[in-house]
């Protein structure tokens, strides 16, 4: 089957960058990703990036362009979806490890952001433009719900 066109992640260097692998209990509890076909999930991951690139500068107090944010439905290291935080600066600037320590909150916001935006199927002002539908940006709400650790 064909694969979705997923970016390469940039070369982070050492300690500058960390992962969030998304594991069992979290995939077990979100139906409305796991309902989804590859290019469905590539969709939502695509959106949670989307959504936490505008959130988390609130989080570090930085400007969204200090952080990248690459995906992968199915990383080769893991073997399960991955969400990838990176300092844009070369060689690293400590924002993305200031981050770690919050990602909860930062899940928890940028779900709390992406269920109150009016949009049906996803905007700029949340998980971005959405070609697939309503489901995605449910999925992604539900997502990021598990990833914060509180599911609803």
């Amino acid at each position: 089957p064909d694969t979705p066109d997923i970016p390469d992640i940039p070369d982070i260097g050492s300690g500058a960058g960390v992962s969030v692998d998304v594991d069992e209990p979290v995939l077990t509890g979100c139906a409305a990703y796991d309902e989804l076909d590859e290019a469905g999930q590539a969709e939502v991951l695509s959106g949670i990036g989307t959504i936490l690139k505008s959130v988390a500068p609130f989080f570090l107090l930085c400007d969204r362009r200090d952080i990248g944010i690459a995906t992968r439905v199915r990383d080769p290291h893991f073997g399960r979806p991955a969400l990838y935080i990176y300092d844009s600066a070369p060689g690293g600037s400590g924002l993305s490890e200031a981050l770690a320590g919050t990602l909860s909150s930062v899940f928890a916001a940028s779900s709390e952001q992406t269920a109150r935006c009016d949009c049906e199927t996803g905007c700029p002002s949340c998980i971005g433009v959405d070609s697939t539908g309503a489901e995605i940006k449910r999925a992604a709400v539900d997502l990021l719900v598990h990833l914060a650790g509180s599911p609803a």
